[in-house]
Formats: C-alpha cells, structure tokens, sequence
C-alpha cells in the first residue's frame, strides 16, 4: 500500500468501483493514494465493486445510498471522536450502506452468519450514526473505538475497532444479552472470506 498525505498519517486501500447495468455497485480494491478517492468516488459508486486482492473475486452490492463525501464524514468523525480507519472510508466513499451478494461469512471457530446489509452514512434510524449513538451512549453496549458497519438478519452487529488502522472486525450478539466477540480478521479479509449461499451449500455436500 501506498502512503497518504492528509489521512491522519494512515496507510489506505482504495477501491475503483464501477455499477452494472442491473444497478449492483462493484468495489476493487488497489493501492492508489487518497487524494484521488474525490474524482474516483462518483464513478466508483456508479459502478459497484469491492475485491481486496486480485486473488479474490470482487464484493458486489445492491441497494446502495448515495456515496457519502469527505466533508460528511469528517463532520461524523468530530461528532463521535473517532477516526475512521481507511477500509471503512473507503466503504462510505463508494459502496455505502447496500447489501453484499456474497454474504455469509465463517468464524474460524466453523459457524456460518450473514451479512445482511451495511450501514449507510445518511440521517435517520438504521443509520451507521444512529446505530453508533444507540449502541456505544444509550446502551454502553460496545465502546466507543468500536464502529458498527454492517448487520445480520438478526440484528446482531458487526463493527470495527477504530483503534486499528486496518480496522480489526468484532460481532456484537444482542441475545440474551450483549456480547462483543472478536472475529479474529482485519476488514480487508474479512471481506475476501465472505462467500455466498449456494457455494455454502455445495460445501456441505
């Protein structure tokens, strides 16, 4: 990966991303420096792509919100005093929120959860925003270096640690009660392990 100016000093992925004709937003990811996620943001989200090697096919999502921009997440960052690490910029910056085509991922202790869909940058309740207030301030249910990005069918959470440039992923269980469990990936394999229903299923055969 390349360095970058202007990023608190981090080292970032970024993706170029185009959208078929279906609509879906692909997401692939190169080493390119950040001052050129601006002109590549609007063509990135018109695609729809997200590959974290050029070993793994690329993350596909449907559903997409608008691209979120620098300035709307540096409001949020002074909001909730975190820095975002770069793979969850880059996530905003081009595929934000929408719901993965491949979707199931497998701990590395065997058990199988979905990734229902991301949270979007935007106003109102489901939000990434809404769901951090809810989590980390009303319910202290996660602390607050841990940023909600995705959810199950369930409702269970996944989030990233903040604290960790290359943004390690946790799953908060809310049932019985909450519990914070470290998925044992940064967010780039976390994405490359995802895989979808029917190659689950073939698997199993």
């Amino acid at each position: 990966m390349l360095p970058v100016n202007g990023l608190h000093g981090r080292l970032v992925h970024l993706a170029e991303v185009w959208r078929r004709r279906d609509g879906s937003l692909v997401m692939d990811f190169s080493a390119r420096p950040v001052d050129r996620v601006k002109s590549d943001a609007k063509a990135m989200h018109q695609a729809g792509v997200m590959k974290s090697t050029d070993e793994v096919a690329p993350m596909e999502f449907d559903e997409c919100d608008p691209p979120a921009t620098e300035s709307a997440i540096a409001a949020f960052e002074e909001r909730i005093g975190q820095v975002l690490p770069a793979g969850i910029r880059t996530l905003l910056l081009t595929a934000n929120g929408g719901r993965p085509k491949r979707a199931i991922f497998r701990s590395p202790d065997g058990k199988a959860v979905d990734v229902s869909e991301c949270l979007a940058l935007r106003a109102g309740r489901g939000s990434i925003e809404s769901t951090y207030q809810l989590l980390t301030i009303s319910k202290r249910a996660m602390p607050p270096h841990m940023l909600p990005f995705a959810q199950d069918s369930g409702g269970n959470i996944f989030a990233v640690d903040c604290r960790t440039p290359d943004a390690h992923v946790y799953f908060l269980l809310h049932d019985p009660e909450f519990r914070l469990v470290s998925l044992g990936v940064a967010l780039e394999a976390f994405w490359s392990r995802l895989t979808t229903l029917d190659a689950e299923l073939d698997g199993a055969r």
